[in-house]
């Protein structure tokens, strides 16, 4: 760089300037080539190197100070929503969706994005979630306002809230920006709802569940499915029945516990007794009674 302040960053094979960066990493990506290079270009700062040689003041590249900060953010973040893959999307506003599920049909906006996977249904892997990293940046770079909720909590670690996660970002962007209805989309998120089923510990209400999902499916409204699978008073209610269940599994260990240790036997002994001492007791305290109540006549 100190030789040659006019050539591109040469490191390796990588040859790129700052100001082109971003279309490079596109073209990259779309070619399916290596990223490791445009990783170490953001995580070791050779763009900052390379502008510290060049005739213009800092002035001129102040502007790449705020950019390179944020996009050495999103590479330290392994969740969905960030990486490279954000990377690409912020520094591309143009950038269609590279999403192998809709990358054919060229979405360029966030409306277009759950049509396009309605259509992709078809010949989709239903089994796998229809959000992936790419999906997952693109609204995360051009709806983050929408969806950064949902997608904080679709990287969950349990994986009935990282489901519900899932859902609720899809259906938040249905809600807000339509279409009314995702036949196909709907059948495919319903699918795949198991997790969320699996976490009510109650067996009903499990069997209530698979139920009433397909119902909501052929509707094709994902937000209503939501409201349904997340109520707040059906998770409460499954919570204090689930509580109320083992407080009496674990009163039922114990006079198992106490039958097999012969426990039981002594307390009932003990409770005859003590009937039996009572007996005694008011016996004699009616005797008395009886007694001074004869000798007041008497006298």
């Amino acid at each position: 760089m100190l030789l040659d302040t006019k050539a591109p960053v040469r490191y390796r094979d990588f040859r790129v300037f700052v100001e082109g960066f971003g279309q490079s990493l596109a073209i990259a990506m779309l070619r399916k080539q290596k990223l490791q290079p445009y990783s170490e270009f953001i995580t070791r700062d050779f763009w900052r190197h390379w502008i510290g040689v060049q005739s213009k003041t800092n002035a001129d590249f102040q502007q790449f100070e705020g950019v390179f900060r944020d996009l050495k953010n999103y590479l330290k973040d392994p969740n969905s929503g960030a990486g490279i893959e954000r990377c690409v999307y912020e520094l591309n506003e143009w950038q269609p969706c590279m999403s192998p599920l809709i990358e054919a049909q060229y979405i360029m906006e966030v409306k277009g994005v759950l049509p396009a996977l309605d259509a992709a249904t078809k010949n989709a892997n239903t089994k796998l979630w229809p959000v992936d990293r790419h999906i997952a940046a693109f609204l995360r770079a051009r709806y983050a306002k929408g969806t950064g909720t949902q997608i904080d909590s679709m990287n969950d670690p349990r994986p009935d809230r990282a489901t519900i996660g899932m859902l609720s970002m899809l259906a938040i962007v249905q809600w807000r920006l339509g279409p009314e209805a995702l036949y196909g989309l709907a059948g495919w998120v319903g699918g795949l709802m198991a997790p969320v089923i699996n976490s009510y510990q109650n067996r009903n209400k499990r069997k209530d569940l698979e139920k009433e999902i397909p119902k909501l499916v052929r509707k094709g409204n994902l937000a209503e499915l939501y409201n349904y699978l997340d109520n707040p008073e059906e998770r409460q209610r499954d919570g204090e029945g689930f509580a109320w269940a083992k407080a009496e599994y674990a009163a039922a260990e114990k006079m198992i516990y106490n039958f097999e240790h012969g426990q039981i036997d002594r307390q009932e002994s003990a409770i005859k007794l003590g009937r039996q001492s009572g007996a005694v007791v008011a016996t004699i305290i009616m005797f008395i009674t009886f007694l001074i109540v004869i000798m007041g006549k008497l006298l």
